[in-house]
């Protein structure tokens, strides 16, 4: 997509900003007096560079973690930024599985640990102002990239800048904060006697995630981690309620699927009532918490899932409530005996959260024998019995092959009772949409730019089939627009706020060539 792009552009030049104070700044000034230090150029550039991945990372981890989910288009600039620092293409299939790991150790670094080459030299004391907002800039921009910035992200901005005034800027630091967390305990190295504690144990993470598993003698037999339960646990029942209201909040601003809203909280209330009479020592009946999603493509089954993943999360049903998104592809190996074992460490990634599962169907194709997508069937039910108080699974996919993969399967059917049918988007529905990408971009519409879009959807929606794109199409449209307004604008004099945020309806369709 051409906003995410544009945002991963956005991230990126953000960091290679702050790369300048906090590595380029320090290896001039190091360059500059070489013999006040007493070890080598390659030991110093090398831990120089490792304190800055080190900083980078801890940035982004801490801004992400603060709402306790990983979006997906967090994940797209936790890719980046892995792409960026390591300048090698990372392994998709290694991102999730790698993003715990990584985040412990971001913990355990201190803020003042990253940030001390910036303060070997006292030349760079007249940059500090620029790092601290260098800093900010790319935690603000993973705050926002969903759209949205929860309350608890919010205070997770405000530690930020207060560790950020600590160590740069200790002349305006404020008291701490009532929301502090526990930083990880820190003492100044001395450059002058060699005496460096090496930051390189982060960047050996980030090489794991571009190299090969390694190989293993019994590819059947499949190790199953149990991954420890993330700050979720810890959570006040403020930050409960807090957590919950907005998950609510953010199905409620859904457009369309009311049904389905509808079925999401009974849900939601049966689980509360469980809660309830088990708070009283009363009995309680099982409660299978596995979905079945149906519906065309961007029609919000992701998003929804992503929803009841959180929701859980705040109710501490799942300990973690993140979402971990895969179709065959990721469930199924290309070698025989190699499918469960990818099959497990897919489902250890989901562990305490929700799976999702796109065109599950794919996994029982009715015209021919698949015995890999049978192993990863049963593989998947075989976990959904042991870690059932540790797993959700939400089947996605069009309603008939849907439909026909679990009335051929009775060990699936039997563990899938309830459905939410995500209908197509009408014509207003659409606009609607695409209205909120404008508002959550910073984009305005003219009154004849949004009668010209209707005309141009309704166009869509006559002449839909099967594959209507619903939600991805119009997200198509919306980045057309942009594409077009740049084309238009560009010549322009002088580029105001105005003329670069304001559709005109010859930014609707195909993008025009000028």
């Amino acid at each position: 997509m051409m906003v995410q792009s544009f945002i991963s552009e956005q991230f990126i030049e953000a960091i290679d900003n702050c790369r300048k104070y906090c590595v380029d700044h320090v290896i001039e000034c190091y360059l500059a007096n070489p013999k006040e230090v007493s070890f080598t150029h390659d030991e110093f550039f090398s831990e120089v560079q490792h304190r800055f991945d080190a900083l980078a990372i801890k940035a982004f981890v801490e801004t992400v973690e603060s709402d306790l989910v990983l979006t997906s288009r967090e994940a797209d600039l936790a890719k980046a930024i892995v792409e960026h620092l390591l300048k090698q293409p990372v392994k998709t299939s290694k991102l999730n599985r790698t993003f715990a790991q990584l985040s412990t150790i971001a913990r355990s670094q201190s803020w003042g640990s990253v940030l001390e080459p910036v303060t070997w030299y006292d030349d760079s004391a007249q940059y500090h102002e620029e790092i601290k907002a260098s800093i900010l800039r790319i935690t603000n921009i993973v705050a926002k990239v969903d759209g949205h910035v929860s309350n608890e992200t919010v205070n997770q901005l405000k530690m930020i800048q207060w560790q950020l005034d600590q160590h740069l800027l200790p002349d305006r630091c404020s008291v701490e904060p009532d929301h502090a967390c526990g930083e990880a305990e820190y003492a100044p190295s001395d450059i002058r006697s060699g005496d460096i504690r090496s930051e390189g144990e982060l960047s050996q993470v980030l090489i794991q995630m571009i190299q090969d598993d390694p190989p293993n003698a019994d590819e059947s037999k499949a190790t199953v981690a149990k991954p420890s339960a993330t700050a979720a646990e810890s959570l006040t029942e403020e930050q409960r309620e807090t957590m919950m209201a907005e998950g609510m909040a953010e199905l409620d601003a859904l457009i369309g699927i009311e049904a389905v809203r509808h079925e999401v909280r009974t849900l939601v209330n049966l689980c509360k009532l469980q809660q309830a009479r088990e708070s009283h020592s009363m009995p309680t009946s099982q409660l299978s918490l596995h979905m079945v999603f149906t519906g065309n493509p961007g029609t919000g089954k992701t998003t929804v899932a992503r929803i009841v993943g959180k929701l859980f999360g705040a109710m501490g049903i799942l300990k973690r409530g993140h979402l971990i998104e895969t179709d065959r592809s990721g469930l199924v190996a290309e070698y025989q005996g190699q499918t469960a074992k990818k099959t497990n460490e897919r489902i250890d990634e989901a562990l305490d959260g929700v799976l999702f599962i796109d065109e599950a169907y794919t996994l029982t194709p009715s015209q021919q024998a698949d015995s890999y997508g049978q192993e990863a069937i049963g593989t998947l039910l075989k976990r959904m019995e042991d870690d059932r108080d540790r797993l959700v699974v939400i089947l996605a996919g069009y309603p008939e092959p849907m439909d026909g993969m679990l009335k051929s399967n009775p060990g699936l059917s039997s563990r899938f009772s309830r459905y939410c049918d995500f209908p197509d988007y009408d014509t207003l529905e659409l606009c609607q949409i695409f209205q909120l990408l404008a508002d959550k971009n910073s984009y305005q519409l003219t009154d004849e730019f949004r009668e010209s879009l209707r005309a141009h959807i309704q166009a869509h929606v006559d002449d839909k089939d099967e594959h209507f794109g619903n939600g991805r199409l119009v997200r198509n449209e919306f980045e057309n627009a942009i594409r077009n307004l740049a084309n238009r604008v560009v010549t322009a004099t002088e580029l105001t706020p105005d003329i670069v945020s304001t559709f005109h309806p010859s930014d609707i369709g195909l993008v025009l060539i000028t």
